[in-house]
């Protein structure tokens, strides 16, 4: 993947005209173009010229304004007939530009007043910025100028040590200013199959401490980064080995069924990863992670959801009529059911298969305004005869329209 960069690295230009897709590389050009006309230094950053220089897949453009303004950016969006998604008050801005979305930041070097804290940020040059990244494969930039359109910048060595598959960090204080980089480490070793640098590995053991001053949010955003990866499993392994898992929450461990969730979850990758993460906690410590994470309202559901089912584990091991399994999960939420069936024994895996594969799907054929029009007086009834119905539905005794309806009229009789 890498034994010819330097070689490529020579013609970079050429280099991004060949890997980077046509229409993001016609809008790149486009935007040297503006930026030429309006004398603004502009520089392409961060983790696509990474990507390029693997020929991996590739990540939006990130864009570096040195010495410029975001009226630049306002200006360019105008011309390009953009849409100006966010701002933040670090001087970046979000822009939808014809179909690709593309982050512009004003060149700065960044102040922590103490460890941890959100950066004090200030206008600086390009080689500032680069200097105050995380890693030094995410330091590099390329000159987006035609003057020198295509020139690479590589004040940190980042070159070698994609050559070299190697992790590392700018300066000891890193994760110290940033504790949030202490999982981004493993990400990026997890994700490229990459090492963790000596000196940066004693770097992150030695600030693992910090992680629990901060906040839930941040440690979540981190999360939700590593549970979209394809190597999920390779990255929370080399976060439990550094200690990272267990001291952003006691107990956190990587779950051992890890590996089954592609196969099985698909798009509810992320979902099922996060409940497989709780089942890895002891009962009773479902809320306080999901508190520590600040987890929003149906993640929060998810992890409690999870130990509610192994709480329900002697009722499951019973005899059960199939709404009698109906009644004890249809409030917990799908995701913790399948992934419990991965959890537990026969026979209680074999019932949250029953639920997540049938019965979950079983619905009556009539609803409340069908019973209102068949006589059923408006109220508390209405819902009691409904239940009736799916519970005769999912044991078997009823199965069409037709046998709904003669129930209703033998329970209206009844009445």
């Amino acid at each position: 993947m890498t034994e010819n960069l330097m070689y490529k690295m020579d013609d970079f230009a050429s280099l991004l005209k060949e890997r980077v897709p046509s229409s993001q590389y016609e809008l790149l050009k486009s935007i040297s173009l503006i930026a030429d006309s309006n004398g603004v230094a502009l520089y392409l950053v961060g983790g696509m010229v990474r990507d390029i220089l693997l020929s991996t897949s590739y990540t939006d453009p990130d864009l570096c304004i040195e010495g410029g303004s975001t009226d630049f950016v306002k200006l360019l969006s105008a011309e390009l007939a953009g849409n100006v998604i966010a701002q933040s008050e670090f001087g970046t801005t979000k822009v939808e530009l014809n179909g690709t979305i593309v982050d512009f930041a004003i060149a700065r070097k960044e102040k922590y007043q103490y460890e941890g804290a959100l950066p004090e940020v200030e206008e600086g040059t390009i080689i500032e910025d680069l200097g105050r990244r995380d890693f030094s494969i995410n330091s590099m930039a390329v000159s987006m100028n035609s003057r020198n359109f295509g020139e690479l910048i590589d004040p940190n060595n980042g070159c070698t040590d994609l050559e070299n598959r190697v992790i590392r960090a700018l300066h000891p204080d890193s994760f110290l200013d940033d504790p949030t980089r202490l999982l981004r480490a493993a990400r990026y070793a997890g994700r490229l199959g990459f090492t963790l640098d000596t000196e940066t590995k004693k770097w992150m053991i030695s600030s693992l401490n910090i992680l629990k001053d901060i906040s839930g949010d941040r440690i979540r955003h981190e999360i939700e980064h590593i549970l979209r990866e394809n190597q999920a499993l390779n990255i929370l392994s080399l976060a439990e080995q550094l200690g990272i898992l267990e001291t952003i929450y006691p107990s956190l461990k990587v779950p051992y069924k890890l590996g089954k969730s592609d196969a099985v979850f698909g798009q509810h990758k992320e979902s099922a990863l996060l409940s497989m993460l709780a089942y890895s906690l002891p009962l009773g410590h479902s809320k306080s992670f999901a508190d520590r994470l600040n987890l929003g309202r149906n993640w929060s559901k998810i992890v409690t959801d999870s130990h509610h089912v192994l709480r329900l584990i002697r009722e499951l091991s019973s005899d059960l009529s199939a709404s009698s399994i109906h009644a004890l999960l249809s409030d917990l939420h799908d995701i913790a059911i399948c992934v419990g069936s991965l959890y537990t024994e026969p026979p209680v895996s074999d019932r949250l298969k029953l639920y997540t594969e049938k019965l979950r799907h079983i619905k009556t054929s009539l609803d409340g305004q069908d019973l209102l029009n068949m006589g059923v007086p408006q109220g508390a009834l209405v819902g009691k005869i409904l239940n009736e119905l799916l519970v005769a539905k999912l044991d078997g005794h009823i199965s069409s329209a037709a046998d709904e309806r003669e129930t209703v009229c033998r329970i209206l009789k009844d009445n």
